[in-house]
């Protein structure tokens, strides 16, 4: 290799290692800020933020921050770890507006004087901004007693417009709380330890009530089979009890019928944030209401906490349209359901045959297999020449994308379909030109929330 060649590696090094090394900014600040110096800042540079490498207070030097007396004193003290708490992460910091945090109880600061002209001396860089950590929403922990013996705080939240969401329930005596609560007297030796999980349940029972016992639906949540039920029921020392963790939050609908008024909207006021407990999408038989937050029995239910909360987190607000953008999701159906015949025009309906038209059957005639009923979402019906349809039955029938099977509603259409179809050689049968007749199906976003302070 030559020597040119080595130059080039030696220079490439160079720039290379200058590159990784970071900018150190050197500042002082003057008591008072008097002589006014250049500000611990990093403004200069977009989404930058300061970070202390080091800082020092007092005299070590006696040109800095030198102002008309004579310098007659020196002393150092290490700041360093009270100047990152007060400047870590600004864009601009000022030591001298929080004097009292930084030097705490520091020698140097005991002997200033206006002769000493002590000073900061302050070592740092300009680096890129971290994230605001997550704000994390206060979970609270109940032991509810048997009979609410002895007395304990229900499931309840301060705040008039807050509700209590269940986060995990459980039934029996266990974890460390196992040999403390819900003692009414205290055997002797250890009590038998009993655990069974019943967050589903616990959350159904206690869905949009402000406030909530567990104790008093325990046949609804534990049922016949309850292991540990049967267990506490031998002897009457075990007495096990329900443990439950719960959040506080907020409760709104987003209706499919934006002329619905709900509720009130999603907003946080006085800086705070959203912070998105949870969210779904639900569909239910009837008009979605305020209410149906706190309602069951959905068709169809699909969790977006995930979604919701990576959007709006650490927001002050949803948008209104914020059903739009899920409307998708549960996706449902209809179909007509037709009982039908094709007849002979020209004979008295009491003493005539029938004709019949099936796609597998082909045409009948008198003594045929009778009527035909068929479901379908569209269809071209055609009957003989000379003969013409007769509707016997109609009704249009709404299903759900997870159970094509099972009808959710059925609703009666015979008359209109009798108007429309009867005395037709031919015609195009759809459920679209039965609109008006519907089973009230209607989808809704259910949000959990609470205002948190935003940090």
């Amino acid at each position: 290799m030559t020597s040119y060649s080595l130059l080039l590696l030696a220079l490439a090094a160079v720039c290379i290692s200058a590159q990784d090394k970071p900018t150190i900014h050197h500042r002082y600040v003057c008591r008072k800020n008097y002589p006014r110096q250049e500000p611990v800042s990093c403004q200069q540079t977009a989404k930058k933020v300061i970070k202390i490498h080091k800082a020092t207070y007092g005299r070590q030097w006696s040109t800095p921050c030198k102002y008309a007396f004579p310098i007659r004193s020196r002393c150092t003290d290490i700041v360093t770890e009270g100047m990152k708490k007060v400047c870590d992460g600004k864009r601009i910091c000022n030591p001298n507006d929080q004097k009292n945090q930084i030097l705490d109880m520091h020698s140097c600061w005991g002997v200033d004087s206006a002769s000493s002209r002590f000073y900061f001396e302050i070592f740092y860089e300009c680096v890129d901004a971290t994230p605001k950590p997550e704000t994390k929403q206060k979970t609270f922990q109940r032991q509810i007693c048997k009979k609410n013996r002895p007395k304990k705080p229900l499931l309840s939240c301060a705040q008039d417009d807050l509700y209590p969401n269940i986060v995990k329930a459980s039934y029996g005596r266990h974890g460390p709380n196992a040999q403390k609560v819900c003692l009414t007297y205290r055997p002797w030796g250890y009590i038998p330890r009993c655990y069974e999980e019943v967050t589903t349940k616990v959350q159904d029972v206690c869905k949009g009530k402000k406030v909530c016992n567990p104790e008093a639906h325990k046949n609804a949540i534990l049922g016949t089979t309850s292991f540990c039920l049967k267990r506490d029921g031998q002897t009457p020392y075990r007495q096990y009890y329900f443990e439950v963790d719960y959040k506080c939050s907020a409760q709104i609908a987003y209706c499919q019928d934006t002329n619905v008024e709900t509720a009130k909207k999603a907003t946080c006021q006085n800086k705070h944030a959203l912070f998105i407990d949870n969210a779904r999408l639900v569909a239910k038989l009837g008009k979605c209401t305020k209410n149906w937050a706190n309602s069951s029995n959905y068709i169809c239910e699909q969790d977006i906490t995930s979604t919701i909360a990576k959007y709006f987190n650490g927001k002050q607000k949803i948008q209104d349209d914020i059903y739009d953008y899920f409307a998708y999701l549960c996706p449902s159906y209809k179909m007509l359901k037709l009982t039908y015949e094709c007849q002979d025009a020209a004979q008295d309906n009491q003493d005539k045959d029938h004709f019949v038209y099936d796609d597998n059957l082909g045409y009948g005639s008198g003594g045929g297999p009778g009527p035909v009923t068929e479901e379908f979402s569209e269809k071209e019906i055609y009957c003989p020449a000379g003969e013409e349809l007769n509707v016997s039955k109609a009704s249009v029938r709404h299903f759900s994308d997870t159970d094509t099977q099972n009808a959710v509603c059925e609703e009666d259409a015979t008359a209109f379909a009798k108007q429309m179809f009867d005395g037709q050689n031919k015609i195009t049968a759809s459920v679209d030109l039965f609109k008006h007749v519907h089973c009230h199906v209607q989808k809704g976003l259910m949000i959990n929330y609470s205002c948190q302070p935003d940090v």
